[in-house]
């Protein structure tokens, strides 16, 4: 009988301590059926310290507060300055700051009221020349300051693309490759290929390799000032490569030839050109 006792002060003191450790009011919370077996407690614990997650995770979503969305690509050339306004929801109109993932040299404004009535913080940034030509990911997120809990919001992200000052479409080719260059006949064929800006979506590199419009502008020499040979249609097939047969060049003529596309420059020595020709 005093084994018996003994074994039942111990896995009482246990379940007080389990009690403490998880915080469980009584031990009921825990021991459902009244059994009070390790079984059922141990099985007890899982349901107790489930259903509280839940409950928690419940609180949060009801109670933390909201960035209100924000689009989620902006596009802006070098030198420009872009403003995304940050308005915040809270359910007991908490406090809060807002902090994230922002690119050098852009600013957090002071919190204001906005025209929509919600408290607003405004992501500010003039990308340099230096930043152009990249992507930057933006991340933001309102914490509660003034709260017990400090609930955080669910992050808001976005990408900013920053191109060059000159705008957009002269950055849709990145670089131009002239893999050969040859001249027989009094005619030259050239052939390479191009490379899409990466931050090109999967639509815009689409739209540009269809694109029909551009011109290539071929001149004498490796610096593109020399004298024009031609200016002819190029287009540009679905690897991004392309070809120009049968450009009418009577010797004599320098030893390479500069083709442009769109001001990006590409420069190739002439195979098969004359010993006479101009170095």
């Amino acid at each position: 009988m005093t084994l018996l006792l003994l074994a039942g002060l111990a896995d009482a003191a246990a379940t007080e301590q389990i009690m403490r450790e998880n915080n469980a009011p009584s031990c009921a919370s825990c021991h459902t059926q009244g059994q009070y077996s390790k079984s059922e407690g141990k099985a007890g614990l899982k349901a107790f310290l489930d259903a509280r997650a839940k409950a928690e995770t419940a609180y949060r979503l009801k109670h933390r507060p909201t960035i209100s969305p924000i689009a989620m690509t902006w596009d802006i050339n070098a030198g420009q300055s872009l403003s995304i306004p940050l308005s915040v929801s809270d359910p007991e109109q908490d406090t809060f700051h807002i902090t994230g993932t922002v690119p050098s040299g852009s600013i957090l404004t002071k919190e204001t009221t906005a025209a929509n009535g919600l408290p607003t913080v405004i992501f500010k940034w003039t990308p340099t020349a230096a930043q152009a030509n990249k992507s930057y990911a933006l991340k933001f997120v309102a914490k509660e300051t003034a709260s017990a809990k400090k609930l955080a919001s669910a992050a808001v992200t976005a990408t900013v693309r920053v191109w060059p000052a000159d705008g957009k479409e002269p950055a849709y080719i990145s670089q131009l490759l002239v893999a050969s260059s040859r001249w027989a006949a009094e005619k030259l064929t050239l052939k390479g290929s191009m490379t899409p800006n990466k931050m090109l979506t999967a639509s815009e590199k689409s739209q540009l390799l269809a694109r029909t419009d551009f011109t290539a502008t071929l001149s004498q020499g490796s610096t593109g000032l020399g004298a024009v040979i031609a200016h002819v249609p190029i287009k540009f097939m679905a690897n991004g490569n392309w070809t120009l047969p049968d450009i009418p060049l009577a010797a004599p003529f320098a030893c390479q030839i500069t083709i442009v596309v769109a001001n990006v420059k590409a420069t190739r020595a002439i195979a098969g050109a004359e010993k006479e020709c101009r170095r």
